[in-house]
């Protein structure tokens, strides 16, 4: 079997061997726990950067956040009474990766760890805005006191489309505690 490691550095053989890149794309073995709310989920904008992450479930927060709309996406903070619904992913270093950029952490939102709400303690990283941020401070910005950004949006969409959207379909109908 050739060793990849062994190409000389610098060298064009080293950029184009198919060899060497199959070593370079293998995946991190680093798996991370992440919960997305917005528009990282199932059939929103930007779930295709975690399509094709390890779905782990429909989950919900411990009720310390609050949520508001930012237009096409929302924005979580600490400190408010309402739990976040949301999915819950395991994705790679290189995913992570991904979505810090997506997310800009750690200069508009930060990557913390939260515990959900599951039959057993779960510790997931999700993406947290600073209710310092002036976006949030914007007069055009509305709270999503639900917590379940699919349900919000989704409702949104078909109203401006004078559709009605049954708002029990949603994130939270998955819980039979709501």
């Amino acid at each position: 079997m050739y060793d990849a490691g062994c190409l000389p550095v610098n060298s064009d053989l080293e950029l184009h061997h198919p060899l060497r890149l199959r070593v370079e794309r293998q995946p991190s073995q680093e798996q991370y726990n992440v919960f997305v709310y917005g528009s990282l989920l199932p059939n929103l904008h930007n779930h295709w950067l975690i399509s094709n992450a390890e779905f782990l479930g429909y989950h919900k927060t411990q009720p310390n956040f609050e949520m508001f709309s930012l237009g096409q996406f929302p924005a979580v903070c600490g400190g408010g009474h309402t739990a976040i619904f949301g999915a819950l992913y395991r994705v790679n270093r290189a995913t992570r990766d991904k979505l810090d950029l997506l997310e800009q952490h750690p200069v508009w939102y930060r990557r913390e760890q939260v515990e959900l709400l599951t039959n057993r303690p779960t510790l997931a990283w999700i993406y947290l805005m600073s209710r310092e941020e002036p976006e949030i401070k914007a007069s055009w910005v509305k709270p999503v006191p639900s917590g379940d950004w699919f349900t919000y949006f989704t409702a949104r969409q078909a109203n401006a489309l004078g559709h009605h959207f049954n708002t029990k379909s949603g994130l939270h109908a998955l819980y039979s505690d709501e």
